[in-house]
């Protein structure tokens, strides 16, 4: 029986000293596309950036400029990906 790997590659990863605490955001590519992720804390959340990586990328660095933590990078990147 053969079994599915997921694969997922780090593109960029980036950390950032906050309140003591060490602030890492990540861009990973993965079968499905390109997401997101932020770790603070021990808090963790990934989003979805997209399926071209021009996008993403730019995605990535408005999260990384904003420091955007756990808590709120879905709905920043709901707000970076949708349309107008």
């Amino acid at each position: 029986m053969e079994t599915k790997q997921k694969r997922k590659c780090c593109l960029e990863a980036c950390e950032t000293a906050m309140c003591g605490q060490v602030l890492r955001h990540s861009l990973l590519r993965t079968q499905k596309g390109y997401w997101v992720e932020a770790r603070f804390s021990g808090d963790r959340a990934r989003a979805f950036a997209g399926n071209d990586l021009l996008s993403a990328a730019t995605v990535y660095t408005a999260v990384v400029r904003g420091a955007v933590t756990p808590c709120t990078l879905g709905d920043v990147v709901h707000d970076l990906t949708e349309p107008d």
